[in-house]
């Protein structure tokens, strides 16, 4: 039994240790550029061009922000957008 949670207590710090590579930040997505896209499709082009992964997204809907988590069908409106994206250094 002892053998058994050993190998788990090590993936788990391996996964842990591997996870900590990982950041969060909260960038900027100008209407230029993704204007008519879908959130889908900016996620797509900002991994394969960046490396980054886009997980959510702020939107300002009348007067309130608002964060909306992996919108996949959301269509990039002609404002302004805040995506929130994991950069692995």
């Amino acid at each position: 039994m002892m053998e058994i949670l050993k190998g788990k207590k090590e993936i788990w710090t391996y996964n842990y240790q591997a996870g900590t590579q990982y950041e969060l930040y909260r960038v900027p997505l100008k209407k230029s550029k993704y204007k008519g896209l879908k959130f889908r499709d900016v996620t797509m082009i900002l991994y394969h061009k960046k490396g980054i992964f886009l997980i959510a997204l702020e939107v300002l809907i009348a007067n309130q922000l608002k964060v909306f988590v992996n919108p996949s069908e959301y269509i990039f409106e002609n404002c302004d957008h805040f995506g929130y994206v994991i950069y692995n250094q």
